[in-house]
């Protein structure tokens, strides 16, 4: 019994400690822009800026995902000199100066993207994370028309972050805006009794502190966007 109440009461500690820090609004925000577009451009920039005004970070990890379709993709089928895909792009941004980025397709195509980045990689010098800022650019995402399928009418291409595969750190490695409860895991039944069980740590996000603000590609020509 002391064993469950104790555990009950972590769980119940965590989850009011994270839902008080956040009661003011969220303390991080991804936000994809919303763009626009028109047939004959070869590459479509598309801003992702972070809000993040209470907390250092150190550690990104955002999944980018877009629907299947015959007409815009992400740049991911062309390298950079340095080995970056060209459909991430962290010129002038708060990853410029970061010492490790990783992009890649959790899916092996078109898309979605990863866009991994830690400030200090181990052994290197100290680079330094980024300090709270009101907004500033995380990545300019680059999608890329494709060269048969032709966009004759207005399209619009939702761009998604998806939270599950999408987390922040702060220097010292904690997970920013992260739930942190227990749960009990039975590990060996006999019949339909539990006889050995442990402990699990499970961590869900908490959508009062961090928020994701999901974007667009908009393409059509220059009549149908002044309408």
């Amino acid at each position: 019994m002391y064993s469950k109440l104790l555990t009950l009461a972590i769980a119940l500690t965590l989850v009011f400690c994270f839902a008080v820090s956040g009661a003011e609004g969220p303390r991080l925000t991804l936000q994809v822009a919303d763009v626009t577009a028109v047939p004959g451009d070869t590459l479509i920039a598309v801003p992702v800026y972070i809000l993040h005004p209470a907390d250092t970070v150190a550690g990104i990890e955002v999944h980018f995902t877009i629907p299947n379709n015959p007409y815009l993709y992400f740049a991911s089928d062309d390298i950079r000199a340095d080995g970056i895909l060209v459909a991430a792009d962290t010129a002038g941004s708060m990853l410029s100066k970061w010492e490790w980025i990783g992009v890649s397709s959790l899916n092996d195509d078109v898309y979605d993207l990863k866009v991994a980045a830690l400030a200090d990689w181990p052994d290197q010098k100290v680079t330094g994370p980024a300090l709270p800022a009101e907004k500033e650019l995380l990545v300019t995402l680059y999608f890329r028309p494709d060269k048969v399928h032709k966009i004759e009418e207005t399209f619009h291409l939702p761009i998604d972050i998806d939270p599950e595969k999408t987390g922040f750190s702060d220097p010292a490695g904690n997970s920013i805006g992260i739930l942190t409860s227990y749960e009990k895991v039975c590990t060996q039944f006999v019949g339909d009794s539990c006889v050995s069980w442990k402990q699990m740590r499970v961590g869900t996000l908490d959508t009062i502190v961090v928020s994701y603000e999901n974007g667009s590609i908009t393409v059509a020509d220059t009549a149908a966007i002044n309408k």
